[in-house]
């Protein structure tokens, strides 16, 4: 999409962040700063490196949004917008989640493996969980999410 105004061109890239849509990676790696070395290398690669331009991300992708412009710095990243992110969330936080959640790790909460933890992820989310969910349903949500 480009958007004209006083004779400059704005383009708006909108990727898929890895593992996100339709994209995937061999790389065992799976952090932030990995998806931000992403889309600095698409940004070279479309040929927006001589230039700062601005970037805006929403839940993971403000985390996203954080990491690429802390590591390319104002020469390349002009503003930043971030939306639904926390980026304020430290390790008291995700311990308290764990409690919460009784779990062990963070990935057992968002990414659940069994009936049991999908349950306890479900009634942290929902207002009032239902009082009978049948292991198959939370099973088939486990499978959607894998």
């Amino acid at each position: 999409m480009e958007e004209r105004k006083s004779g400059r061109v704005n383009v708006l890239i909108i990727p898929d962040l890895v593992f996100f849509g339709g994209s995937t990676s061999g790389s065992p790696l799976r952090s932030e700063n990995f998806q931000a070395d992403d889309i600095a290398k698409l940004l070279d690669f479309i040929g927006l490196d001589d230039r700062p331009v601005p970037v805006i991300g929403t839940s993971y992708g403000g985390f996203v949004a954080y990491h690429l412009a802390r590591s390319l710095g104002r020469k390349r990243v002009d503003k930043v917008v971030t939306a639904s992110s926390n980026l304020l969330k430290g390790d008291a936080d995700d311990q308290a989640q764990l409690r919460r959640g009784d779990a062990q790790s963070v990935a057992e909460l968002l990414l659940p493996k069994e009936p049991k933890t999908m349950k306890k992820v479900l009634g942290l989310a929902m207002y009032k969980f239902p009082p009978f969910m049948p292991d198959f349903i939370l099973r088939d949500m486990i499978e959607a999410i894998d």
